[in-house]
């Protein structure tokens, strides 16, 4: 058994206390806890999530799990938030809140209502404004 000098933790190599001392002890990041494995999936303890991949449930436990959401998109009138940057890059790119957004606003002017897609507006004009356009 090689015991770690600074924590006292025993393992079976060499190589697994070296690794130990490298990415633990010398950086002093804790050994990940709060998870389980479950029919082969990592399990959030204190949510219950699941995660095929060790990493993802790191992340989770990490930015995500009982952490409110803090990044805003940067568009005005868009008011996602989400709690990691490259959820972020995905909604500035699935949902077109980039520079080249094309906005559709409500004809009514009492009514603030935009949008990016025609339909969306569409849809608008019939459920709220109805009387005025159909």
């Amino acid at each position: 058994m090689y015991q770690c000098p600074e924590c006292s933790k025993n393992y079976k190599s060499d190589g697994s206390l070296r690794r130990h001392i490298k990415y633990f002890c010398a950086t002093g990041r804790p050994v990940l806890s709060g998870y389980k494995i479950v029919n082969n999936l990592f399990m959030c303890e204190r949510c219950g999530k699941n995660y095929r991949c060790k990493g993802s449930v790191r992340r989770h436990l990490v930015y995500e799990c009982g952490k409110a959401p803090t990044i805003k998109c940067p568009i005005e009138w868009c008011f996602y938030k989400c709690k990691i940057k490259n959820r972020m890059n995905e909604h500035l790119k699935i949902y077109d809140c980039g520079d080249n957004v094309v906005n559709y606003y409500c004809p009514v002017k009492t009514c603030e209502y935009r949008t990016k897609r025609k339909f969306d507006l569409k849809r608008h004009k019939l459920t709220k404004h109805k009387e005025m356009f159909f």
